[in-house]
């Protein structure tokens, strides 16, 4: 991702150097970025169009989209460089900016710790108001996007999102989180540090990262409900590195994906339901099991629950509001696939008509490539032999 920010301020700025000046406000959110280094990640709200969208950058990033979206260039909105002055939904929802401002209305749940806590009270950002209450954790300004973040110090630490949100027992819906673990905590006997729970005895939903033994660093979903258990998860990399990084469970009746970074590791047709009356934990068990209740040592930011089956694109596109820069998510011509993909991938952000292209020749178009997660410049993304438009068509 280093390759592509660089890329994207030579190109993206440039372009953007004709524009005047801001006129159109930006706010912070949260606590005053004076002082702050230079280059430093924040976030902003930018409201226009009747929408609201949340955009995070660098100060080079927020100053270039100042610039867009002044007076002067709103002027030029007809031309096919500047179509959007609150991103509007592409086909499929596939403009990611669009999709995270969606998101945020869209959730059942949304923690994103963006102000300090006020009487243990961990704010939901929805209408939905499942307000939590957090024990022996300590807010952070800094978070995975400078908004705000929450601390967990092992088993002392928890936050209570009550018993109403009984996901696991829904045949659809998917959880996002953001995760750092600082590599301490209990190392006893036990089913794992626990970023999400909703456990009482034999009726198990919690994600986890094991800190011991075969599987140590790696990290899962372990559901059991009427003697039937599952896992998922990545046991391939070492999560306790202090690093942040993201996952998301999506379930669409039998059918489940774990994703880790943006990638989907794991995918299974053995999901069901899990009926736990216990209340919904951040980051610890209220199992009645000594072995679950085992608390994260770490951060955790940016905690959504939606119920509904979240498709390829807004998992991504989660994943990508930590990594790339609000230019780098924007769509510039409107033609569906965002600035960082098509500089990435040597197509031209500013020109629409490289859609309906096929840069690789395998039958798909860049567009098709994008929406389906193929690479638009190699004709057998994953070299087994059959193009990318064999694939997609097989459903395979």
């Amino acid at each position: 991702m280093a390759r592509l920010m660089k890329r994207c301020s030579g190109r993206f700025f440039a372009v953007l150097a004709a524009a005047a000046c801001a006129v159109l406000a930006f706010e912070y959110v949260g606590e005053d970025a004076s002082g702050e280094a230079s280059g430093a990640v924040r976030e902003f709200i930018f409201a226009g169009g009747g929408t609201t969208n949340r955009l995070r950058g660098t100060e080079a990033d927020i100053a270039a989209v100042r610039a867009l979206y002044s007076e002067e260039a709103a002027a030029a909105m007809a031309e096919p460089r500047f179509p959007h002055v609150a991103p509007p939904p592409m086909r499929d929802g596939l403009n990611p900016l669009a999709a995270l401002a969606v998101f945020d209305s869209d959730a059942l749940l949304y923690y994103a710790f963006s102000s300090n806590l006020v009487n243990g009270v961990v704010l939901d950002e929805t209408t939905n108001c499942w307000d939590g209450v957090a024990t022996g954790c300590s807010w952070l300004q800094t978070g995975r996007f400078n908004g705000g973040a929450l601390e967990f110090f092992g088993n002392s630490s928890e936050v209570n999102a009550g018993t109403g949100l009984d996901f696991p027992s829904w045949s659809q819906y998917s959880v996002s989180l953001w995760f750092l673990h600082d590599g301490g905590g209990d190392m006893g006997p036990q089913y794992g540090h626990k970023m999400l729970d909703k456990t009482s005895f034999c009726h198990d939903w919690h994600l986890a990262l094991m800190p011991t033994g075969d599987t140590a660093g790696g990290i899962g979903l372990s559901m059991y409900e009427g003697g039937v258990h599952l896992g998922i998860g990545d046991a391939s990399c070492d999560y306790m590195d202090g690093e942040w990084h993201h996952v998301a469970v999506v379930r669409d009746g039998s059918h489940g994906e774990f994703w880790v970074d943006g990638e989907l590791v794991v995918e299974t047709n053995a999901m069901f339901s899990v009926y736990s009356a216990s209340a919904l934990c951040v980051g610890n068990s209220y199992s009645g099991d000594s072995y679950q209740r085992k608390g994260w040592s770490g951060v955790i930011d940016e905690v959504r629950v939606f119920d509904r089956p979240l498709a390829t694109n807004e998992v991504v596109s989660l994943y990508q509001e930590g990594t790339m820069s609000p230019v780098a998510m924007m769509d510039w011509d409107g033609d569906g696939m965002p600035n960082g993909w098509e500089i990435e991938n040597d197509l031209d952000p500013t020109d629409p008509s490289d859609a309906i292209t096929d840069a690789d020749g395998d039958g798909m178009s860049n567009l098709d490539e994008y929406i389906s997660g193929t690479d638009p410049l190699d004709p057998d993304t994953d070299g087994d032999g059959l193009s990318d438009y064999a694939e997609v068509a097989l459903g395979t």
